[in-house]
């Protein structure tokens, strides 16, 4: 079975962070996901979650987690926004401020949850500015093993991911080559 977890911040502490259409692109992936998998979409493994805030990731995480069984593949999805410093790649979540580091979410403290469930398969999509800098995850061996986590980022490094009022131009164009690849143009 395959669960698909999308995570997206519409709504910030600090109104000038707010990405309108984060909500309708999290629900875009859900719906292309559910078309193109079929009877291997977990309807009861999958969902749409807005405006999570950074103390509550990790926990929430790790509670959908533990309902998952052995060799499923979870494919998380973020739509938020994205901000590295240095080597480090942290998600901004909803009490995101644009002062000191309050709101993020360390993308190092996701991959250690990724590998405290070593017997799944994560897809790791990331619609966020920088997120290049995420793609070590998916390379970055974890006690001599190799990693359990795929990794696509919607922008390089040092580039800023692309929106409009009607959703992210990368999600968008995953979702509409996903429904490509399986016959059914949006």
């Amino acid at each position: 079975m395959v669960s698909v977890i999308s995570i997206v911040n519409s709504e910030y502490s600090n109104p000038e962070l707010n990405i309108k259409c984060a909500k309708q692109d999290g629900e875009r992936i859900l719906e292309t996901f559910r078309h193109i998998l079929k009877e291997e979409y977990d309807l009861c493994g999958s969902g749409c979650f807005e405006n999570i805030k950074s103390y509550q990731l990790k926990d929430f995480l790790e509670i959908l987690l533990k309902t998952q069984r052995k060799d499923n593949i979870v494919i998380i999805y973020f739509g938020c926004h994205g901000e590295v410093d240095g080597e480090e790649f942290y998600l901004l979540l909803s009490d995101a401020t644009k002062k000191g580091k309050e709101g993020f979410f360390l993308a190092s403290d996701l991959y250690q949850l990724c590998h405290n469930y070593s017997d799944i398969k994560f897809l790791l999509i990331f619609d966020c500015c920088y997120s290049g800098c995420a793609l070590y995850l998916a390379n970055k061996k974890y006690k001599e093993v190799d990693s359990n986590i795929t990794v696509i980022s919607s922008s390089s490094h040092y580039e800023r991911a692309k929106f409009t009022e009607t959703g992210s131009e990368f999600t968008i164009s995953l979702c509409n080559a996903l429904r490509n690849l399986d016959g059914q143009e949006e």
